[in-house]
């Protein structure tokens, strides 16, 4: 059977000569750090690509497992097999003693391609959290500060990616491209309505109401397909 990876993200924090706020105090105590620690991951089977700037560490990666050997802490994703193993090389360094490891979330490696598949999967569900946060109590009522809305929704969808950098967000992510896409779709063919604000205004404002009807409709279309799916 064939072993599947599962990665985190992680954070080794290690003591060296290197303080914080003052950097390296002597440039021998930096280079002693830098070759003990190549030298040491190479040593397991470990790529080492050399930085060219000055100001920036090392990087070391195994398959597809990655460190940067920055010398207060380590920080990357790997694969949980090798927690162990980089905790061995962090031990027993001289130039630098493991503090703590700390595991951060598990992340998936998952495809763009397959990523977009896992959401239109969940379109149904996606297009009734975006209806239900645009209902108003009045019909004459609507919701301003659409980005902000979507932006929330489309973050409870998220899945976090070995391939995508976690913590930055920004709007090419998938999941937002998709929220964002299928809410201009309910606007398009009515099932959202929008107006005006400030009309006549050098800055606009625009607000958005979703129909008493299409939320009706996709409520029904929801229950209709699981009890189909209980039914099969």
């Amino acid at each position: 059977m064939e072993k599947k990876e599962i990665y985190y993200d992680i954070h080794c924090q290690i003591r060296s000569a290197y303080k914080y706020g003052e950097g390296w105090i002597n440039t021998s105590d930096k280079e002693v750090f830098r070759n003990e620690i190549c030298h040491a991951f190479r040593a397991k089977g470990w790529d080492i690509i050399f930085s060219t700037q000055t100001s920036q560490a090392d990087t070391a990666k195994k398959g597809k497992s990655e460190l940067y050997l920055h010398p207060m802490v380590l920080v990357g994703h790997i694969d949980q097999g090798l927690i162990d193993e980089v905790e061995e090389v962090l031990r027993n360094g001289e130039s630098f003693q493991l503090n703590c490891t700390i595991m951060g979330k598990q992340l998936f490696d998952i495809s763009d391609e397959k990523y977009r598949s896992i959401l239109k999967a969940k379109r149904d569900e996606i297009r009734l959290d975006i209806l239900k946060a645009f209902q108003t109590t009045r019909s004459d009522k609507f919701i301003s500060g659409s980005c902000d809305i979507l932006d929330k929704i489309a973050e409870t969808y998220h899945v976090p990616r070995l391939s995508v950098s976690e913590g930055i967000r920004c709007s090419n992510d998938i999941e937002r491209a998709f929220v964002h896409t299928l809410f201009d779709e309910c606007v398009v063919v009515g099932k959202i309505k929008q107006k005006e604000l400030r009309p006549g205004k050098m800055w606009g404002l625009t607000g958005y109401r979703t129909t008493s009807k299409s939320y009706r409709e996709a409520v029904n279309s929801i229950a209709a397909k699981s009890n189909d799916s209980l039914g099969a």
